[in-house]
């Protein structure tokens, strides 16, 4: 459109516009430059602005080329109002021609190294920084309580305080921020992080901006945080919730810029916050019940208890469910509380399930029959275990852990880990006795009438097992000793001992089901006046010890009181000493006739006496007996028939012992011996026996030195019999035939005894043969050949004791079935005395007891003949016999065979002979479980298949079926065979297997036979994958397994079947796994795919775990492996193996990849304004080059160049300031060049190139290239090296670089801030400001880590050469030691703080402190460092005595209590000391701080001390009194003054009390004390007046007694007269004086029937006259002067004198210090009380009958004492009389006493008082006598005698003993013998004519009352015919004694009856007797001849004997015999043979 304006008028316009447009510019550009300067902008403005168009006055045409709207810029010519960007800077428009253009202005606030150019952006911007200083705000947890195992949500807020000048002014951008959060336990949050989260922070908050100006608050509200129940975390652990602020991992600021996020210092304890949370509440018990019990309690056994449980919890107790939760522990306790030590603890009594129970809802926990094994018999019985506890608590490993409280009464939680409950027990241990059983063990022998023998007991208790316990502990037993003459020690007890055990005796524990042993129980005896008759018993009484440390039960069963055991004396006890006896005698011989006794034996006897106690006279002195025995010893059950006990004549019985000590005995005779079996069998020897005569007249005691009561000597005599004593025999049998006779061998011989005689005759012997099933041939005799011997055989002679050799002896038996059938196993040989020989003899055969035999039988097991030995057997499988596991019904082929021992084996047929089992087995010898036992497999033919001589045994093939339809290979990997002799064998014949075997078993290994899976190979089918991947992606691969199978592998089904491995490798064999190896791919579904019928095996989309995709096929990935196998975890356990053998199969499948190949890298670096320890700029310039056979590659990050510093040349080793990345986004992408070449050029970044070569190991620059981390194009970079491949995938190279920095200090300026250092306290803070002054002319920059270190110390001298304590190496923090020098700027550490100890120094010590300032030796950088002058390190001292102090004290007060002392009286002085300090400025304790000296003084300031005085009054707490910080004070309360006389101190010249307070010299702790005046101590005295005085010298008195009356107060006058010492003050008062008067001993040691005060107050107030003598006359007073002298000790009369109790006035009582604080003077006084006795009159109120020969009878009686009244006084008190009493054969007493007791009175009779004028009488005596070995005849006269206790209380006189007897015989009786029986066995095959020995037992009954008689020779029995029933018609000759000597020595036990078994007769022909006129036998019963002791032996009849006859029954022709009264049958067996 054309202008209608003229041309000049546009021009006009134009020129308008253009001012116009000027003047919008301008303004606009103020406009904008204003708004730039107030935008808060980051470090460079961004402007947003637009152009707006003006309107136009114009309408422009297009199509004018000349129109003047269009603008031209630059040449290109623009629109009107169009708008264009010129660069990154301007942006223009066109207005009408006109262009206008707006310029973007920067303002950078960051160095212009850190500036970066963001694409698109006009400015540079500078990248974020953030340096937090802490994280504050964290909002109160505490207000709720957290639940242990719970979901946990805690809502809180966080605020963030920033450094201001190291924080940008704003950051901006997404997921800037991150915030950590946990639970810990620490205050800081250090140690484990529970429940971390990693990110709190929603995305929102994640994307908070920050901006300065509006900071603060940097604040993030309404976090949250989730702790999840599964998370287990404990109370111990739920503390504190901590946060921690940071840098989110991939933070994307705003236009990507690098963000420097850090903490203030580094220190990331900044970036922490923690905050306490509430109480934490777990599992909470608030109580349990619990009981106890047990079967039986045994003291000191663990046994077992059973326990009920109940746990009790609060209702807010969490639930827990687990392993090992709880622990219950018990124990005893000695209290209630179960404090203490612990008894017998079993820490744990819950089982693994019930510490399991878990915990729901609170509900209570219970646990019933807890079993356990504890020590409960001991709980109650011993003080450390009164109480049996338990104490519940967590289990020592709870799985899951948890925590246990445990609630407090009001409803809190408890501190306490456990819970104890106790209960009381009462003892259970037991010890109840049945016997007590002493041995005396030391010496052999007691001597008597010795004094002094040491003896040793062995003691043992038998217990009563069913009621007795263990018992355990110490002090248990007691033991007392002495001597009875009663064998239960009842009575008087002889030299008694008490306790005599050891504390290791008295220990000795009891044990259940056993009995208590106290061996070695050692004490002395005393048998000085004592002889062996005097003590016939020891005894020893067993008691619990009263302090027993355990309270058990004591008893005994049946009750004995006491527990007595006694030792028979009679063997120990010796006397005279019988040493040896010796005889010869004149002893017959023997024809070969049957010899019958002949004559007496005549003999001469010596025996040697040693006389070790007094002279033997007497009428009955010796005893010589003679009898026969089996052995020499001739003990009572050796001892045979006859015996003959006294062959002495009554001259040779009172022999005395002449002075050589050898008794000689000639021409003894014995009575008629039968002697033909003398010397032979049982009665090998004739025996001589010496001893006292049993009813001797001589007193003493009888032992032979052997210990015994008799010597003895046997002799062995010679034998006149045949005595064989073994058959030894051997036989032949060449062809023994089971079931018929065959010729046998027999070679006999008979061996015989040394002692048999010699016999020639005919028909003497006898020789059968015989088959038995008993190896003795007993029973049955099969096959018997009776006779063996022929003619000359049989009259075989005996000749000097030679063997009787028959021979070879040949005959018909039947061998060889004996041990081939049943119950004949034996071949038997007898040998005895043939029926009729001729001469006849005696044959004496015994068994090894001694027992006679009929004849000598030998016997020999005979195997069966035939006999199958086996040396070794072989099994093998016949064919391909193969068996699968899993299948049944299979069957298997094997050969046997079984090779015999030829020598050994004959020839076995019969009818199932053989057994062969098979079965499978774990073990190759076939020991152990027996897998599918078959027990035959041969069938009959097979089972009976002959064994042929010098052959083996062969089985070709055998089939058996197996079945392994429930079996695996894996569980049988042996099939056994095993060879026995079938028990159904129709022989027994011999079955052997190899030698030391006792099986024949071989066992196959199935391993080629038994199958079960066998895989061939493995097909890979991959399915393809059309996903798109990124480069580096990681992805499955996915595929189909097939696998092929052999055929006859077995079916299979289950879990866990398989197991498929996959892995990469570079060779096809994948011998080399690469990581990741994938054990296994499968899952569980397809693990157990089944295998069915042969296969194949399919796995469909097998899916392994994430490959990384683009690396398969590439290097070490070039192959995919797969491996098959069985799973461990299989369900089955299955056999599996691959065809080519192994266990796994394996097969590798290739891939494919591309690779680029690298050959050199080289580099360039360049920096600006380099800073040791910061980062500069720099700029790198990279080459690489590559082979032309490279790959081409594209895409995003395809490389990568590092830079890092090193202290290698080929950057090994650790890796520094590390730059991963420094090619920019461009640079990573940059394509392979034609020339296989890549330039980076200008790459920059920045780097700490200053601290390379400066800094330790870093002295390298390094640049590595490598392939992009996160390539977008998957492919391979290999590095080549001389044309060859390596496996590197890198180049690195580097450059040296040295360092240049360093530093030149001057001097150091020192600003001490502190204003007070205290001596002697320790941690005292010091802070100081200290300025380095350098050189900068010759200093550089520096900077790093630990660049310096700056020492303080203290110093004696200002230079600092004296060192005093440690220096503190380093005083500044890691910030100051970071500090850089900045070359121009000040060099100052400020605020310098740090900790010094003066706790060992005063301040005298440390006038100056000093700092070093040096290098320090671990600067990260190696600078250098240098001091102007050179001196290092650079040191300034500073003196410390304007702020040092130590303790001042300002003044001394002191207080003392007012004294109660009378003058003259010492005593202790209560006082209180004050100190007043300046302000104290330290601690200050320890010992001996403090000495505060007393003494007194003659002036007031304590110049002159004198004499009395104490160095330190403070006690040891008062010296170590502690001072504190503050303290203005030091105060001692109850300072105690040793006791002094105050009265003598003022009154002496010294009244002035002073004391002084300093420093202790011997203080543990040094400190400065001084006082205000500059002095060391203060002191301060007090006055204290002088008093009145009394100083006596002695006392005098008379008494007048007047009429005295024991035991009563009389009337008594004193006169007395008191000595003074002119020093005493006299002065008038009332109350002054006391007088006391008292009964004592000489030494004053008692006082009795004392009267303190015996003056009235007249006379108490005398006045002191005179200064030399008080005198107080005419003193009256009542007083038991009548019992003075009377009573033990009590011999004098004292008077007391002394100062009245509260006198008036008060004055010093001061006696001489030699005398004490009391007058006493004494006098002896003489007793008053007497008595004389007339007469004594005894009763014996009870019993009516006393027993001979009987202890423990119990005696009441009463006695009357009938005083001369004029010569007797009254006479009281306690222990007053004795009366004895004792049996006499004298009615007067007179002559020896018997059974004597000393003291029959109890303590009540003996301290019966006597009153004056009457009689003593004493009712009612209870006492026990011994008549024990006394009869009545002994004892007729029982006599009383009254004497004067020894033990009386009071010394009376009492003239002379008074006694009186009594008459007993009428009321003493012995035993009463009422009724005879007997019985007699007489067999039944006795025959007229038989004379022959019976044994008769006989009872006698006696009346109740008869004593027990215990003795020697006590009865006499005779057996006899008679014609009457009475036995008045006797058959003569008999004897009248047929008892032994034990027999008539048998024990009467009181009340009878007596049982005497065993009596044997002379030989008597009962069967004539029956049926003659003597048809009566009769049993005559007496007192034996000599018995000892005599007793009296009375009859109901009074008749000398008892005599009781049955009657014998003639029946002819019957073997029967019988006694009316008593039937004995005796029946006997006929053996024949079969």
């Amino acid at each position: 459109m054309a202008s209608s304006i003229p041309a000049a008028n546009q021009r006009q316009l134009r020129v308008f516009n253009l001012f116009i447009y000027f003047s919008i510019g301008v303004w606009c550009f103020l406009f904008c430059l204003s708004s730039m300067q107030t935008v808060n902008s980051q470090d460079v403005v961004d402007l947003e602005y637009k152009l707006y168009p003006l309107p136009s006055y114009v309408d422009p045409d297009p199509d004018d080329p000349n129109d003047a709207t269009r603008c031209v810029y630059n040449t290109i010519e623009y629109e009107h109002a169009s708008r264009w960007v010129q660069d990154e800077c301007s942006q223009c428009n066109c207005i009408n021609g006109t262009t206008n253009c707006i310029y973007e202005s920067c303002n950078p606030t960051c160095d212009f190294f850190e500036q970066v150019k963001v694409e698109g952006e006009c400015c540079k911007k500078c990248p974020p920084k953030m340096t937090i200083t802490r994280v504050e705000n964290l909002s109160p947890l505490s207000s709720r309580d957290v639940y242990e195992g719970r979901e946990e949500t805690f809502k809180f807020d966080v605020g963030i305080e920033i450094q201001r000048s190291k924080t940008s002014r704003q950051v901006q951008g997404e997921d800037l921020w991150k915030m950590n959060a946990w639970i810990s336990r620490a205050f800081d949050g250090s140690g484990e992080k529970y429940s971390f989260a990693d990110n709190i922070m929603t995305e929102e908050l994640q994307d908070t901006s920050f901006f300065k100006p509006s900071y603060p608050p940097f604040k993030f509200e309404n976090l949250t945080m989730t702790v999840d129940n599964d998370v287990r975390i404990l109370c111990r652990d739920y503390i504190y919730l901590c946060i921690k602020f940071l840098e989110n991992d991939d933070s994307h600021p705003q236009f990507n810029l690098d963000f420097t996020f850090m903490a203030q210092n580094d220190d990331e304890a900044r970036l922490v916050a923690c905050a306490p949370l509430g109480a934490c509440k777990g599992v909470i018990i608030n109580d349990f019940d619990w009981s106890i019990d047990a079967d039986r309690a045994v003291p000191g056994e663990l046994v077992d208890v059973d326990i009920d449980l109940d746990v009790f919890f609060r209702p807010d107790t969490r639930d827990i469910k687990g392993r090992g939760l709880w622990k219950a522990s018990l124990f005893g306790s000695s209290n209630g509380d179960g404090d203490g030590s612990r008894y017998g603890e079993v820490l744990q009594v819950l089982d693994s399930e019930e510490s399991s129970h878990p915990v729901k809802k609170g509900k209570p926990l219970k646990f019933d029959d807890i079993t356990t094994q504890f020590d409960l018999g001991n709980t109650g019985c011993i003080a450390e275990a009164s109480h049996v506890c338990l104490e519940i608590s967590q289990g020592n490993s709870p799985r899951p852990e948890y925590t246990l409280q445990f609630a407090e009464e009001g409803g809190g939680i408890s501190d306490e880990t456990s819970m104890v409950k106790c209960l009381p027990r009462r003892c259970g241990a037991k010890a109840i006795f049945s016997e007590l059983l002493p041995e005396m063990t030391s010496p052999e022998n007691l001597l008597e009438n010795t004094p002094g023998q040491r003896v040793s007991i062995n003691l043992t208790a038998l217990s009563v097992k069913a009621l007795s316990t263990t018992v355990l502990g110490d002090r248990m037993w007691n033991v007392d000793v002495f001597f009875s003459k009663r064998p239960d020690g009842s009575g008087r007890r002889i030299d008694e001992h008490l306790d005599v055990l050891t504390p290791t005796q008295k220990r000795v524990p009891l044990r259940k089901d056993m009995d208590l042993i106290l061996d070695d129980v050692m004490f002395e005896v005393d048998l000085r006046e004592l002889g062996c008759q005097d003590i016939p018993y020891m005894c020893l009484e067993l008691s619990k010890d009263p302090s027993s440390s355990i309270d058990y039960e004591f008893g005994t069963m049946p009750e004995q009181d006491p527990f007595v055991g006694c030792i028979d004396m009679e063997d120990i006890c010796k006397g005279v000493i019988v040493k040896n006896l010796e005889w010869s005698g004149d002893l017959p011989e023997f024809t070969d006739e049957i010899v019958k006794p002949v004559r007496p034996i005549i003999s001469n006897a010596s025996i040697d006496v040693e006389q070790i106690s007094h002279d033997v006279t007497g009428n009955n002195l010796w005893q010589m007996s003679v009898f026969a025995s089996t052995t020499d010893k001739a003990a009572p059950e050796d001892i045979l028939h006859p015996y003959f006990d006294q062959i002495l004549t009554e001259e040779q019985k009172r022999l005395p012992v002449p002075e050589d000590g050898v008794l000689r005995f000639s021409d003894l005779k014995t009575p008629p011996f039968q002697v033909d079996r003398m010397g032979c069998g049982k009665f090998r020897f004739l025996c001589y026996r010496f001893q006292k005569a049993k009813r001797s007249d001589a007193d003493f005691t009888f032992h032979a030195e052997s210990g015994e009561k008799y010597v003895l000597n046997c002799q062995e005599m010679k034998c006149r019999a045949v005595t064989p004593k073994a058959l030894p025999w051997t036989m032949r049998s060449p062809d023994p035939i089971p079931g018929q006779e065959t010729p046998v061998n027999i070679d006999v011989t008979t061996e015989l005894r040394n002692d048999t005689r010699n016999i020639n005759g005919t028909r003497l012997w006898r020789v059968g043969l015989f088959g038995s099933s008993s190896e003795t041939g007993e029973g049955p005799k099969f096959r018997e050949v009776y006779q063996l011997l022929d003619e000359s055989n049989m009259g075989l002679p005996i000749r000097q004791q030679k063997p009787l050799v028959f021979g070879e002896l040949s005959t018909q038996f039947e061998i060889g079935t004996i041990g081939c059938v049943d119950d004949v196993s034996y071949v038997c040989l007898e040998f005895e005395k043939n029926y009729d020989p001729d001469p006849d003899y005696v044959i004496i055969i015994e068994d090894s007891e001694g027992n006679d035999l009929k004849s000598l039988i030998s016997c020999k097991q005979q195997l069966c003949s035939a006999k199958a030995v086996f040396d070794d057997l072989e099994a093998s499988f016949v064919g391909d016999s193969t068996i699968t596991e899993g299948k049944p019904d299979q069957t298997v082929s094997v050969s046997i065979e079984a090779t015999t021992d030829e020598e050994e084996s004959t020839s076995v047929q019969g009818d199932e002979l053989w057994e062969v089992r098979t079965f499978f087995s774990r073990k190759k010898n076939g020991n152990g479980r027996r897998i599918s036992e078959q027990r035959q497999i041969l069938d009959r033919p097979l089972s009976s298949k002959g064994l042929e001589l010098d052959t083996d045994l062969t089985f070709p093939r055998v089939d058996f079926a197996v079945d392994l339809e429930d079996h695996e290979c894996s569980e049988i990997p042996y099939l056994c065979f095993e060879l026995r002799k079938n028990p159904e064998a129709s022989i027994n014949y011999g079955f052997s297997p190899e030698p030391g075997s006792d099986t024949l078993i071989d066992c196959e290994r199935t391993d080629d036979i038994c199958k079960g899976v066998i895989a061939r190979f493995l097909s890979w089918w991959e399915l393809p994958d059309d996903t798109d991947r990124l480069p580096g992606e990681l992805a499955p691969v996915r595929g189909d397994v097939v696998v092929d199978m052999v055929p006859t592998s077995r079916d299979l089904s289950g879990d866990s079947l398989w197991n498929l491995m996959t892995y990469t490798s570079p060779d096809a064999e994948g011998a080399r796994k690469v990581d990741p190896v994938y054990e296994q791919v499968l899952t569980p579904e397809q693990s157990g795919t089944p295998l069915v019928g042969g296969g194949p095996l399919e796995f469909k989309d097998v899916m392994t775990p994430p490959y990384p995709l683009d690396l398969l096929g590439c290097g070490e990935r070039k192959y995919v492996c797969f491996e098959l196998r069985k799973s461990e975890t299989s369900s089955v356990d299955y056999a599996f193996e691959t065809s080519k053998g192994g266990d796994v199969l394996k097969e590798c499948f290739e891939k494919e990849c591309g690779t680029v190949f690298l050959t050199d890298m080289n580099f360039t670096i360049s920096a600006d304004d380099v800073v040791p320890g910061q980062r500069s700029s720099v700029t790198l310039d990279v080459d690489a080059a590559f082979q032309d056979r490279s790959q081409r590659v594209f895409g995003d990050e395809l490389w990568q160049v590092s830079l890092f510093a090193s202290n290698s040349d080929e950057g090994k080793g650790e890796r520094m300031e590390e730059i991963n990345q420094v090619l920019s986004r461009e640079q990573s992408r940059q394509l392979l060049g034609e020339d296989f070449t890549i330039p980076f050029e200008g790459a920059k970044t920045f780097f700490d190139i200053g601290s390379v070569g400066c800094r330790d190991g870093m002295t390298h620059v390094c640049v590595e290239f490598m392939r992009g981390g996160h390539s977008t194009m998957n492919f391979t970079m290999v590095v080549v090296k001389d044309e060859e491949v390596t496996p590197e995938t890198s180049i690195v190279s580097c450059q040296p670089k040295e360092c240049d920095a360093k530093v030149t200090f001057e001097d150091l300026e020192i600003d001490l801030k502190t204003d007070l250092l205290i001596e002697g306290a320790p941690y005292q803070m010091i802070n100081v400001d200290i300025e380095a002054v350098a050189d900068l002319l010759k200093s550089t920059n520096v900077g790093g880590e630990d660049l310096w270190r700056l020492k303080s110390y203290f110093s004696t001298n200002k230079r600092g050469t004296d060192i005093v304590g440690d220096v503190i190496v380093d005083v500044i923090d890691q910030e100051q030691k970071d500090q850089p020098f900045l070359n121009g700027d000040d060099f100052v550490f400020r605020d310098t703080e740090f900790e010094i100890d003066l706790s060992k120094h005063l301040c005298s010590d440390v006038p100056y402190m000093c700092f070093e300032l040096e290098k320090d030796p671990t600067s990260s950088i190696n600078y250098v460092f240098q001091t102007k002058p050179r001196t290092e390190p650079l040191r300034k001292c500073i003196p410390t005595d304007p702020i040092c102090v130590g303790i001042i004290a300002d003044d001394l007060d002191w207080t003392m209590e007012e004294s109660s002392a009378p003058p003259g009286v010492s005593e202790p002085i209560n006082t209180n000391v004050t100190v007043s300090l300046l302000p104290v400025q330290r601690d200050l304790s320890g010992d001996d701080l403090w000495k505060v000296t007393f003494f007194a003084s003659a002036d007031e300031n304590g110049a002159t001390r004198g004499g009395t005085g104490y160095e330190q009054v403070l006690t040891p707490d008062q010296a170590a009194q502690a001072l504190s910080p503050g303290d203005e004070e030091l105060f001692f309360q109850g300072v105690t003054i040793p006791p002094l006389d105050l009265f003598s101190l003022s009154c002496g010249g010294k009244p002035y009390l002073c004391m002084e307070i300093s420093a202790h010299q011997d203080r543990t702790t040094d400190f400065t004390f001084e006082t205000t005046s500059g002095g060391k101590s203060i002191t301060k005295c007090i006055h204290e007046e002088c008093a009145i005085g009394v100083f006596p010298r002695e006392l005098s008195w008379e008494l007048d007694d007047g009429s005295p009356f024991p035991g009563r107060e009389t009337p008594i006058t004193v006169n007395l007269d008191v000595p003074l010492f002119n020093m005493s003050t006299p002065f008038e008062g009332d109350a002054l004086w006391r007088v006391g008067i008292f009964g004592s001993d000489g030494a004053q040691t008692r006082r009795v029937n004392e009267v303190r005060q015996i003056l009235n107050p007249e006379k108490a107030g005398t006045d002191l006259e005179s200064n030399e003598l008080l005198t107080i006359a005419d003193v009256e007073a009542d007083f038991d002067i009548g019992s003075i002298g009377c009573y033990d000790a009590i011999t004098h009369i004292c008077l007391e004198f002394v100062k009245g109790e509260s006198p008036s006035p008060e004055f010093a009582f001061i006696t001489p210090p030699e005398v004490g604080p009391t007058l006493i003077s004494c006098k002896e006084w003489e007793c008053i009380a007497r008595v004389e006795y007339d007469n004594l009159e005894p009763t014996i109120n009870a019993p009516d009958m006393i027993l001979e020969h009987t202890d423990g009878q119990r005696i009441d009686a009463t006695l009357r004492g009938l005083p001369d009244f004029p010569r007797t006084t009254f006479v009281p008190g306690n222990d007053l009389w004795q009366v004895g009493t004792f049996f006499s054969e004298s009615e007067d007493g007179v002559g020896p006493r018997v059974s004597e007791q000393f003291q029959i009175l109890d303590d009540l009779l003996s301290g019966e008082d006597l009153l004056e004028g009457s009689n003593l009488d004493l009712d009612n005596i209870d006492f026990e006598i011994d008549l024990e070995g006394m009869t009545c005849d002994d004892v007729p006269y029982m006599c009383f005698e009254l004497k004067k206790n020894p033990g009386a209380d009071i010394i009376y006189r009492f003239e002379e003993p008074v006694l009186n007897c009594i008459d007993i015989y009428e009321i003493c009786t012995g035993a009463v013998f009422n009724e005879l029986d007997f019985s007699v066995d007489i067999p039944e095959d006795v025959k007229i004519g038989d004379e022959k020995n019976y044994t008769m037992n006989a009872v006698v009954d006696l009346a109740p009352y008869s004593p027990a008689i215990r003795g020697t020779d006590l009865w006499k029995v005779a057996v006899f015919p008679s014609a009457d029933m009475r036995g008045d018609k006797r058959k003569q000759p008999y004897r009248d004694q047929l008892l032994m000597d034990y027999q008539a020595a048998i024990t009467l036990r009181e009340g009878g009856p007596l049982v005497i078994n065993d009596v044997m007769t002379d030989d008597l022909d009962v069967r004539s007797l029956a049926c003659s006129e003597y048809k009566y036998i009769c049993m005559e019963f007496s007192q034996g001849d000599t018995s000892e002791p005599m007793y009296t032996f009375r009859t109901e009849s009074d008749d000398p004997s008892l005599i009781r006859c049955k009657e014998l029954t003639c029946q002819d022709g019957s073997h029967l015999l019988r006694i009316s009264g008593d039937l004995r049958i005796r029946s006997f067996s006929s053996f024949g043979s079969l």
